[in-house]
């Protein structure tokens, strides 16, 4: 959990390690229920992600544990 919270319309969040860039996210206007991450891999693009709470990233059209 972090101590702040992102605008539901949409915002950037920049990433950084001293003065070095580390990522730069931007996004539009949320929808309830969907997540978004970079799926596979940590340069994928961003994409929509079922919410899985303290389990790895999965694509929406992959079932999770609670799916089963």
């Amino acid at each position: 959990h972090a101590n702040f919270k992102l605008s539901r319309s949409g915002e950037v969040i920049t990433l950084t390690a001293g003065r070095m860039l580390v990522d730069r996210i931007e996004f539009a206007e949320q929808v309830p229920d969907v997540s978004q991450g970079r799926f596979p891999e940590l340069t994928s693009p961003l994409r929509p992600l079922k919410p899985t709470p303290g389990k790895p990233n999965r694509p929406c059209d992959q079932p999770t544990e609670q799916d089963d």
